[in-house]
């Protein structure tokens, strides 16, 4: 008697299970369609389907295939995700110096997981030789949007002065920031940090962090790039005023007079600027002392 209605029952289930898994290669199958076609999100998105495997057999190889098409297409999300695939060796090959040019497109584009990992790549000479500066500039810039990672990075710079000057309360700050983002590292390291300074630089980082509101970085020259541009000619000699990251008055003078010896045209902290910018400073780095 109730035969009929549990076989109907177990039927309409059976029927919904096959009906989801028909929507489910329909959407694979409408995405690869407008893949092909050159549409860089459904592209980035099958990239992540064959990284989870969801709806589709879990493949690293054919997941990295679409996030190059969507990278090349100039999707952010995708450049970082291949970026990744190479630093990884998921699906491609272990290469970190095919990583850094993929993450560097997606860090110019805002991607704050890129702007770590450049970070990162820099500061340890990942597929890139080491430029301190420049890694924190990287760190930083991924810090002031709230990456966790960054803020605890970027606290542990400063409180070695590695590439930039060192600055223990602005360290016990970040990692203060890191701390409440969810590091799990950032007390250790704080608490190691906060009984080297005074009592009163302790609560001026306390107030900082307190009043710290997550704000990424939109202009080229903000703070991370002008205080890297300041290291980087107080190193080569240049009187810049405190490497603060603020574009004052002695900070512009000394880039006028920096872009004039560089032949460069007139004009401020700009891209084609820091490129031999970073070269001299390179080069300052790995003289030899007198």
């Amino acid at each position: 008697m109730f035969v009929a209605p549990l076989l109907l029952a177990v039927g309409i289930v059976t029927s919904c299970a096959g009906l989801e898994h028909i929507g489910e290669e329909s959407a694979v199958a409408g995405d690869r369609a407008k893949a092909r076609a050159g549409d860089v999100e459904s592209a980035y998105g099958l990239g992540l389907r064959y990284t989870s495997g969801n709806g589709v057999n879990q493949d690293y190889s054919v997941a990295a295939e679409w996030f190059r098409r969507a990278a090349e297409g100039g999707h952010p999300r995708a450049q970082y995700m291949l970026g990744i695939a190479h630093y990884t060796g998921r699906g491609v090959s272990h290469d970190p110096s095919r990583a850094v040019p993929w993450f560097e497109k997606a860090a110019a584009a805002g991607n704050v997981r890129a702007q770590f990992q450049l970070g990162d790549a820099y500061a340890n000479g990942r597929g890139v030789a080491k430029e301190q500066a420049w890694a924190a500039r990287w760190f930083a810039k991924a810090a002031m949007a709230g990456h966790a990672e960054a803020q605890y990075s970027l606290g542990a710079i400063l409180a070695a002065g590695l590439g930039i000057p060192e600055d223990r309360m602005q360290a016990v700050k970040w990692l203060a920031i890191a701390e409440s983002n969810g590091h799990t590292e950032a007390l250790t390291l704080r608490k190691a940090i906060a009984g080297t300074i005074t009592p009163d630089e302790r609560l001026e980082a306390e107030r900082l962090a307190s009043a710290w509101k997550e704000r990424p970085p939109i202009e080229f020259a903000d703070e991370p790039t002008v205080r890297f541009v300041q290291v980087a000619l107080a190193r080569l000699g240049y009187e810049v005023g405190p490497v603060d990251g603020i574009a004052g008055p002695k900070t512009m003078e000394a880039v006028a007079r920096y872009r004039q010896a560089s032949r460069l045209p007139i004009g401020s902290i700009t891209p084609e600027m820091l490129k031999p910018l970073r070269a001299d400073l390179a080069a300052a780095v790995s003289a030899p002392s007198r």
